[in-house]
């Protein structure tokens, strides 16, 4: 059972827009609440390799020129020497994997699954721009969808991998995939990301796998994965969230769509909804650099 959508916006074509479940936050001050207690499509649990899903590492020096001044910084401690943090990351993974090398017996690079949903059928809902109350009638947006992570691992690692699942589509939107060093003193990604992935157009619901060769080398500790998709008056990507409460410093969102849906980047959930607390339904595999 879903909890109820609260969050109204306006659009530029008098119709509404909304993400989920915001009864506490109102960018622009108005328009009213709509609500819906269910949602009548949910993200297939069958992991499913994405097409064109082998992509080239591009670097980046800016995560859009969106919300640039949303209180992201750029003197970030991102590998502080304590490992302290005003609001510590947790990460739940399906552990170390290690192995020996047939040839030469020597152990190969340890590798570690990160995520933070517990289970891939919770993640059935999205938040994202939609025309009135309908979760399941988009508008459009750019998104900026963040999970950021610890790793278990000391760094320098890589990552090799990274997946989501989609809860909805509109217009066959791009994405890429932003890596954003994690800022211990504000606990918010980097705004600028030190390497982008292109993954193409994302235009099916259901689980997504994305091989990343060469894999994304990782020099900080804390870390994030931003999926950046979609215009402001065009595509839109919906990924999933799950029904699990996220602590603060942990998930983050900006939407840039149609007047009265925007979000600044990178906000973080927890500060958006007052009820409803969720987390980015993505995941990645990390190891150790040889």
């Amino acid at each position: 059972m879903h909890r109820p959508l609260r969050f109204v916006l306006a659009t530029s074509l008098a119709a509404t827009a909304c993400v989920r479940d915001n009864p506490a936050f109102d960018s622009n001050g108005d328009q009213g609440s709509a609500s819906a207690t269910s949602t009548t499509s949910a993200v297939t649990t069958t992991a499913t390799s994405a097409a064109a899903t082998t992509a080239t590492p591009t670097t980046s020096t800016s995560a859009g020129s969106a919300d640039a001044s949303s209180g992201a910084v750029s003197n970030a401690d991102a590998s502080a020497s304590d490992g302290s943090s005003t609001a510590p990351l947790t990460t739940t993974g399906t552990g170390d994997i290690s192995t020996t090398t047939a040839t030469t017996g020597a152990p190969e690079p340890m590798t570690h699954e990160l995520k933070h949903y517990p289970d891939l059928a919770q993640c059935d809902f999205p938040f994202w721009c939609v025309f009135g109350d309908d979760i399941n009638n988009p508008s459009s947006a750019e998104n900026w969808d963040a999970e950021c992570f610890a790793s278990p691992i000391a760094p320098p690692f890589t990552v090799s991998r990274v997946g989501f699942a989609v809860f909805g589509t509109k217009g066959g939107p791009s994405a890429t995939l932003d890596f954003h060093e994690y800022d211990n003193n504000t606990s918010h990604p980097v705004m600028a990301p030190f390497q982008s992935v292109n993954i193409g157009v994302i235009d099916s619901t259901g689980y997504k796998s994305f091989p990343i060769d060469p894999p994304v080398v990782v020099n900080v500790q804390r870390f994030c994965i931003s999926v950046h998709s979609g215009q402001q008056f065009g595509p839109e990507l919906g990924i999933a969230v799950d029904d699990v409460l996220a602590p603060a410093g942990q998930t983050f969102v900006g939407i840039k769509g149609p007047p009265g849906c925007n979000i600044n980047t990178f906000t973080d959930l927890t500060t958006v909804n007052s009820s409803t607390k969720t987390q980015w339904c993505i995941d990645a595999t990390i190891a150790e650099v040889p």
